[in-house]
């Protein structure tokens, strides 16, 4: 199988040199990355705005144009129910429902059409109740209607301007009906209620009509303004990333030319160093020690620039090889030791992993150094740095633990950003730059990992990094 052929021979090494391959390929594109993010991120932000505001419109075209259409449906049932009470009032009061045997009247007109079906919309109606929600008359075009009605209205007492919005089924046909009246009372007793309806139905059907057509135009006008903020942003971010570019080049070519002198520069002050060891001064070779630490201070600083813009360019090539894991852990603590002695720091390594890493051998020991060597720098004497490594399948986890100064939280998003420094004082008198976590950041995503660090002030911090290296158990 070729993919097999190509990724090599066990499944845990495929997945890692296939990882390694799509790393490779999107070397090149990476570094617009952020600029991509960053116009994702406009777009997404306008596009909120957009959904924000023809939301609210449509929410408020929708609430004035229902109320124009039923304040003007109110007001039309108002001179119903008002026309009816002229006309049926003296029938309530003189209406005896203990006595009568009269049944209530069911329109004729529209129950005796050819089709058999009632015609929409329906004409304004009205219905006499009694006290018990009987009906005493009506001349509603249905008595099925007028039985729905009835029932939802027995044990209303209307009230003058209240007003009731029911949706009935009439032929398989939704129809919506406003329905007022009033409460009709014989010396302080309540007789039963006058109460008359009209149909909205075709109202309704037009405010539905054009609140979809407003949707409708509302996401058509969101996908266009999408479309035109991506293109706007992204012509925006054009200017930006050409100086970014630009920006990039300058620091990785002045960082390489910088290298050069800096090196002669060394080398010198070391042949005068030997030439006039014995006619200068001890101020004299202080001079020179101080000389010798700002230059080696100077070159680290040049190296680490020099390799970020690399990382940034997408031109650092890294070498893969397998080797041991636990022999890289080990040298690098051995070469802690002295520093860690001096300071009386204790360093403990728990790591007996026993597996082969296919890696970059020189940037994986690049960043145990760099975590050991701030791990140093903020820990106290008598205090202790632990490193512990665990695997599971093809997945290393590393934990650099010290009992240090810890990191306040407002802090700890910035802990990875270039020149970022927790104590400023404490960098500028131990000469570190606040480039080392940034490189330890690149070195671990570039190997398809990932690092976070979790911390409290005053009992220390642990950074954490998992990587998908593990190749298979070493063999003995």
């Amino acid at each position: 199988m070729l993919w097999s052929n190509s990724c090599g021979r066990s499944l845990i090494a495929q997945k890692g040199r296939c990882i390694l391959t799509m790393y490779a390929a999107w070397g090149t594109k990476w570094r617009y990355l952020l600029f991509a993010q960053t116009n994702k991120r406009l777009t997404t932000f306008f596009a909120g705005l957009m959904i924000v505001f023809l939301l609210s419109m449509n929410v408020t075209s929708y609430i004035l144009l229902s109320s124009i259409i039923y304040k003007e449906q109110k007001t039309k049932l108002e001179a119903v129910v008002t026309s009816e009470i002229q006309e049926h009032s003296n029938e309530m009061l003189t209406y005896n429902h203990k006595t009568s045997t009269s049944k209530y009247y069911i329109g004729k007109e529209e129950t005796n059409s050819p089709s058999g079906e009632i015609e929409t919309p329906l004409r304004p109606f009205y219905m006499l109740i009694d006290p018990e929600g009987q009906i005493i008359r009506t001349d509603a075009v249905d008595e099925d209607l007028a039985n729905d009605i009835k029932e939802n209205v027995k044990d209303w007492i209307p009230q003058e301007k209240q007003t009731l919005h029911h949706i009935y089924d009439i032929d398989k046909e939704n129809v919506h009906l406003f329905l007022a009246g009033r409460a009709v009372y014989r010396e302080g007793l309540y007789v039963g209620s006058i109460i008359a309806g009209i149909d909205i139905t075709e109202q309704q059907r037009l405010l539905e009509q054009v609140t979809h057509t407003q949707i409708i135009i509302s996401v058509l006008f969101l996908v266009v303004s999408i479309i035109f903020a991506y293109v706007m942003s992204r012509r925006a971010m054009k200017p930006i990333i050409h100086s970014f570019v630009r920006q990039q080049k300058f620091t990785a070519d002045a960082s390489h030319e910088l290298r050069t002198p800096l090196t002669v520069l060394h080398s010198s002050i070391e042949v005068l160093e030997n030439e006039t060891e014995d006619i200068l001064s001890p101020f004299g070779k202080q001079v020179m020690d101080d000389m010798k630490d700002e230059v080696r201070r100077m070159t680290s600083l040049i190296s680490n620039l020099l390799s970020l813009a690399q990382a940034d360019a997408a031109v650092v090539d890294l070498t893969y090889d397998e080797f041991s894991l636990d022999g890289e852990l080990e040298r690098a603590f051995r070469n802690f030791q002295p520093i860690a002695q001096q300071q009386a720091i204790k360093l403990v390594l728990k790591a007996n992993t026993q597996v082969i890493v296919r890696a970059d051998q020189e940037r994986l020991q690049q960043l145990f150094v760099i975590l050991l060597d701030n791990a140093v720098q903020y820990t106290a004497a008598g205090d202790r740095i632990m490193m512990k490594a665990t695997v599971k399948g093809n997945l290393l986890t590393l934990q650099i633990q010290d009992t240090g100064i810890g990191i306040p939280e407002a802090k700890l998003q910035e802990v990875f950003e270039r020149f970022g420094r927790v104590d400023e004082s404490r960098n500028r008198t131990q000469g570190h730059t606040g480039l080392g976590l940034s490189i330890a950041k690149w070195i671990v995503e570039s190997h398809g990992g990932t690092i976070w660090v979790e911390s409290e002030v005053g009992i220390g911090s642990t950074f954490f990094i998992a990587l998908p290296i593990v190749s298979h158990l070493a063999t003995t």
